[in-house]
């Protein structure tokens, strides 16, 4: 029924669907980690039909869409960086700068190495974007949970691939 409400709000045009818009800020709070899963599915293509300030207003202020980057749900704290990318494709690096990571500056100083691991599948999935949280990865290498360590130095491998010679990524990585 949820994977519903996208088409339906096509029907009706953003406008008309602010019932099922306040529903589905509604269900990303719900207690049922399948129900949050497909609500952060919608964002997305709400995003993408939907102005900024309006978006931001009914579900970046409330803060429910930012506490999903701690959920107890590996599967949504995973999603929940990839929704964060698809709408930053949408409304570009200043919105993902601006919205999403002072989220993620709060990840490294978690006890939870899991939740510091959404730290570093950020770094991954929004490359560039994430550019100012090398000091922490780096601090993660030393972590005492070797789980961590390892992602860490997979995180940092992939990184590195990825950058050109000269990016301050790399130099960073180098020093």
């Amino acid at each position: 029924v949820i994977s519903k409400l996208a088409a339906l709000i096509d029907v009706l045009t953003i406008p008309q669907a602010y019932d099922a818009l306040e529903i589905i800020y509604t269900l990303i709070d719900d207690k049922n980690w399948r129900i949050r899963h497909a609500a952060i599915q919608l964002l997305p293509t709400l995003a993408s039909e939907m102005a900024v300030d309006d978006f931001n207003k009914r579900f970046i202020t409330g803060g429910a869409f930012k506490l999903l980057a701690q959920d107890n749900c590996a599967l949504i704290r995973h999603d929940w960086i990839l929704c964060c990318k698809d709408i930053g494709d949408v409304y570009g690096s200043e919105w993902v700068k601006e919205q999403i990571v002072p989220t993620l500056d709060e990840l490294p100083n978690q006890k939870n190495y899991q939740l510091k691991s959404v730290y570093l599948h950020a770094m991954v999935e929004l490359g560039p974007l994430a550019d100012k949280c090398l000091p922490h990865a780096l601090e993660m290498v030393e972590d005492r949970v070797p789980n961590l360590r390892l992602m860490c130095a997979q995180t940092l491998g992939k990184i590195a691939k990825g950058a050109a010679k000269g990016d301050t990524w790399t130099d960073a990585l180098m020093d």
